[in-house]
This record gives structure tokens, sequence and C-alpha cells, in this order.
């Protein structure tokens, strides 16, 4: 098991019940594989060191499918790279990335499958980081916190109640959302507090009624784009 750790760690998770599952990786260039099924389970992941991947590429996701899964994954080095597909209600997912040039993409809700009632939490610290979140889905409460530069974010929530919530605090930010209704009774909802440079803001929201947007820029070259509908 140590010699595998030392080169590859491949961790497949087919859970029918109620499960845990915990893996921690210290050293370079591990990789952790995931596949998930069921419903109420715990995955904790850790990584330690530099080139460390979850998933390898956008088409070989570390995939969680049910219900009210939890997943938590911290990740401190330089070069790791962290892909998840998320589906089903009720799931929790919690990423805390410490290091530079590292690389986070959670796609939640696919064309075979909802995402509903999720809540998707992240904070990245450090430089070139790059942070991409898709979602599709219905009240989802996903919240973003990124201390760092080139940050692109991109978020599509298809809307019934849904919130977002985004912190950033460096440089050339590029943020995009999507909220599509239908909305109403406290439906809809964006709070981005942004301060750093050369930002560019774009959010549509849409109907039917019932959308709060709030936006606070402290400085640089912004460009904001804000679309309500009805």
């Amino acid at each position: 098991m140590n010699k595998t750790l030392k080169g590859l760690l491949f961790g497949l998770v087919m859970a029918l019940g109620s499960t845990s599952s915990f893996a921690q990786v210290t050293n370079t260039t591990n990789k952790v594989m995931i596949d998930q099924v069921g419903n109420s389970n715990t995955v904790t992941l850790t990584q330690s060191g530099s080139g460390n991947s979850i998933g390898v590429s956008t088409s070989d996701y570390a995939t969680v499918t049910g219900d009210t899964n939890t997943v938590t994954m911290s990740q401190t080095g330089d070069n790791n790279k962290a892909n998840y597909k998320i589906t089903g209600n009720g799931n929790t997912y919690t990423s805390v990335v410490t290091g530079n040039l590292n690389d986070v993409t959670v796609t939640c809700g696919t064309s075979a499958g909802a995402c509903t009632g999720v809540t998707i939490d992240q904070t990245i610290t450090g430089n070139g980081n790059k942070l991409v979140e898709t979602i599709a889905g219905s009240a989802i409460n996903s919240k973003t916190k990124i201390v760092g530069n080139l940050n692109d974010l991109a978020y599509t929530l298809t809307s019934s109640n849904g919130k977002l919530d985004v912190d950033i605090s460096g440089d050339s930010n590029v943020l995009r959302h999507t909220q599509t209704g239908s909305a109403g009774v406290s439906g809809h909802d964006l709070k981005v507090l942004v301060t750093g440079s050369l930002n560019q803001i774009t959010t549509t929201q849409g109907g039917t009624i019932d959308t709060t947007v709030n936006i606070k820029v402290n400085g640089g070259s912004n460009v904001i784009n804000v679309t309500t509908s009805n």
C-alpha cells in the first residue's frame, strides 16, 4: 500500500448504503478517482504536495451520484487538480485549496440527473488558481471565496430559490452568473464582493420576479453587466 501511495492512489467507492470513506495522500503526482453511488455517504479526501489530482480530466470526473451525500476535499500544494461531477439531491460539497496554479472544476447536475437542494462551498487561497462551477438545478446554495490572482468563475444556476455568494480579493477576475426562473417567494439572490483589479462581472437572473442583486467592487478596470427580467 505504501508503494501504491507513492505513485498512484486509486480510490473506487461503490456505496449502496450509508458509508464513510477517507483518503489521505502526501507526496507528489498522486491520483484519486472516485465513483460513488448511493445515499447518505461521507467522503473525505486530503492531498498534500504538488501535481496531485482528484479525477483526471473533463471526461473523467470524480463522480458522486445519489442523495444527502457529503464530500469534503482538501488540497495543499501547487499544480493540483480536482474534477467533480455531482448528481442528486441534498448533497454537500466542501473544498479548501491552498497553493498556486491549482485547478478545481465542479459540475452539479447533468442531462442525466438533477442537482437540487445542493450546498457547494469552495475556498481557494493562492495565485494563478482557476475555479469553474457549472451548476444546473434548483435550490442551490453556492458560496465561493477566493484570495489570489487570475481567477475565472462560471456559474449557471437554473433556479427556484437559488442563492449565490461570491467573495474575491485579488486580480484579473472574470465572473459569469446566470440564474433563470421560475423564481418567486424569495427566489434568486446574488451577492458579489470583489476587491481587486481588472474585474468583469456579468449577471443574468431572470423571471418570474423575486430577484436580489448586490454587487460591491472597490477597484480596478471593472465592467459590470446586470440583467434581471419579468
